[in-house]
């Protein structure tokens, strides 16, 4: 017997310069992986329209919405997806419109490139449609916690490096990038870390890869990480290398801001966060 196809609904402002993003950017994604999709516009209904769209994320399979221009009723609907316990895929145009509490859930970012959301939207879709149980799609939304020499990595915190941190060179500081599962089940997913920087960062860890974004950007990414089992901590070493020539004026003398990312490469996305670290600059030599 056939299977009914899955529905997918579609949440996003009304306004005809979404048209184009709808039509070829996500429901022609949807079509060719042979679900069913559709925005609550193109549906006949006699209920209030407030109404239907609760009707329809109660039934849909999947959740599509389009946060950009932080919409006040696809907010709230949302929300509501949320509340349902519906599997959400946010899409934005620009990565602040998406609020901090919900940066965890999957979001693809596309800048206004309709080939490149389609892309991007076919192989999170894929792997939603495929996931074979529940605790699959739970290890998606990532729920792991990063911590550097104790300090939980949050956007925007500054973490302050203790002179204990020195190695016995005095050339570099310690860190050491702890991942810990909070949750009672373990994440199989899975994945790599990476941590961006200026020139002068120095991942000197075997096994790390480096790579040069640019040519004021360094990248070290590590080896793939599987298996964090619950209450339970894998950790990943980095060393910072101190340079006399990137100071940042700092409320304490003789301290050096460093600007970095944390960056986790799931098999779906990339998801980042943006930190500092004040390493204090006393008795260093200069480079």
């Amino acid at each position: 017997m056939t299977q009914p196809k899955k529905f997918i609904f579609v949440l996003m402002p009304f306004d005809k310069k979404f048209n184009d993003i709808y039509t070829y950017g996500i429901k022609q994604s949807c079509t060719e992986l042979n679900t069913y999709c559709e925005r609550v516009d193109e549906q006949i209904y006699k209920e209030r329209i407030l109404d239907r769209i609760y009707n329809q994320i109660s039934k849909a399979d999947i959740i599509i919405a389009d946060m950009t221009g932080r919409n006040a009723n696809v907010f709230y609907e949302v929300g509501y997806a949320h509340a349902l316990g519906k599997n959400v895929i946010l899409l934005t145009q620009n990565a602040e419109d998406i609020p901090f509490d919900l940066k965890h859930f999957p979001h693809i970012i596309y800048n206004g490139q309709i080939t490149k959301l389609g892309e991007n939207l076919k192989t999170r879709l894929d792997w939603f449609l495929n996931a074979e149980t529940v605790e699959e799609i739970t290890n998606f939304d990532f729920g792991l916690e990063f911590l550097i020499n104790g300090n939980k990595i949050e956007e925007g915190k500054n973490i302050q490096i203790s002179e204990d941190d020195k190695d016995s060179w005095l050339e570099y500081f310690n860190l050491k990038i702890d991942i810990f599962n909070a949750s009672s089940k373990t994440y199989k997913s899975k994945f790599k870390i990476g941590l961006e920087g200026s020139i002068h960062l120095k991942g000197k860890i075997e096994g790390l890869e480096e790579i040069m974004p640019s040519n004021e950007k360094v990248l070290f990414i590590s080896k793939e990480i599987t298996n964090v089992y619950p209450q339970a901590f894998k950790s990943i070493d980095f060393k910072i290398k101190q340079s006399s020539t990137h100071k940042i004026h700092t409320e304490e003398k003789n301290a050096e801001v460093i600007n970095l990312i944390l960056k986790v490469f799931t098999n779906l996305e990339l998801r980042q966060i943006n930190f500092s670290l004040t390493i204090p600059q006393k008795n260093m030599p200069l480079w």
